[in-house]
């Protein structure tokens, strides 16, 4: 099967061996991150910072759990953690293979603009 696999290869008709990857090792990644909403109370006192998520990922890259690491104020907290929900991501990769793990998504209320009333999230 290997000569095999060579030979599709070669040929152009796959790029890797059948059970190879091409990338043997990778850490979890925002691929799609939800715009959180600014709560309106947040908005009215002006409160801005960042708030760090602890995203948990299963083998399937579905969010698992999601928990507060640090926040600029429990005003943003739950619309973090919902942001933390909607969004896509990859689970960790190791020898090929997806690992469930844990990684940080940072939402950033610093650059709201007071007319959208969404902060920007990111890695």
């Amino acid at each position: 099967m290997v000569v095999l696999s060579g030979f599709w290869i070669a040929l152009g008709l796959l790029d890797r061996a059948p059970g190879s990857c091409a990338i043997a090792d990778a850490p979890a990644r925002t691929v799609d991150a939800a715009r959180p909403f600014v709560p309106r109370e947040a908005m009215e006192r002006g409160v801005t910072g960042e708030v760090v998520v602890r995203v948990t990922l299963d083998e399937r890259s579905h969010v698992s759990a999601v928990a507060i690491v640090r926040s600029a104020s429990p005003l943003l907290n739950e619309s973090a953690l919902e942001a933390a929900r909607d969004s896509v991501f990859t689970t960790r990769m190791h020898d090929c293979r997806y690992v469930p793990g844990s990684y940080n998504f940072i939402v950033d209320y610093t650059m709201v603009r007071r007319t959208h009333g969404s902060a920007q999230p990111r890695e």
